[in-house]
């Protein structure tokens, strides 16, 4: 079975189509879904972090909250699912990870899982290296997304965003495409 094709409950993509959402939506969950290797040994938690880790976005909200009530919702849909019980802990720690995009300051001991995190981090922020067309089409949708936010709220919260990005040199932890990272790099670097 290729987990990409999971049943994933109506209510959960309901959640992608509100209409606050103009780049935290389907399109991002299926370019995510797009980047899964297809022989990937932890595919299903790659699928079910994709589907979860932005299924509660408020951008009004406090940034740990929505990943919170995302692992809520996740822990939730374990409770109706005993057979994913065995992976409810994995996905919520990758969920969590979304919130600083590093894996935990406490790894597990499990290198494994540690690529796993560091492989689903790189899929949420593939985003920053594509063209520079594309990118610059992200971040209005993104500034979309907060126009509840004056333009000098937003540029304060989007700069420290992208200095924490840039700050910590490399974007992509797996490198496993060369010059990614500098293209990333230099489209957050060049943002307006």
């Amino acid at each position: 079975m290729d987990a990409r094709t999971i049943h994933i409950p109506d209510h959960i993509k309901q959640c992608y189509q509100q209409p606050n959402r103009h780049y935290h939506n389907l399109g991002h969950v299926a370019h995510m879904l797009r980047l899964v290797p297809d022989d990937h040994p932890h595919m299903l938690e790659l699928v079910y972090a994709t589907w979860l880790h932005d299924c509660v976005y408020d951008p009004k909200a406090a940034h740990s909250k929505n990943e919170g009530e995302s692992i809520r919702t996740w822990r939730s849909h374990v409770e109706e699912n005993e057979g994913l019980s065995k992976i409810k802990d994995i996905v919520s720690l990758m969920i969590e990870c979304t919130m600083t995009h590093k894996p935990p300051y406490e790894p597990p001991a499990d290198e494994a899982q540690i690529e796993l995190i560091n492989r689903f981090l790189d899929m949420d922020m593939d985003i920053l290296a594509f063209s520079r067309e594309g990118y610059l089409g992200y971040a209005k949708k993104v500034r979309r997304e907060y126009a509840h936010l004056t333009d000098e709220q937003f540029r304060k919260g989007r700069a420290a965003f992208l200095r924490s990005a840039i700050d910590k040199g490399n974007v992509f932890p797996l490198d496993e495409n060369p010059g990614k990272n500098e293209i990333a790099l230099g489209n957050m670097k060049a943002e307006p």
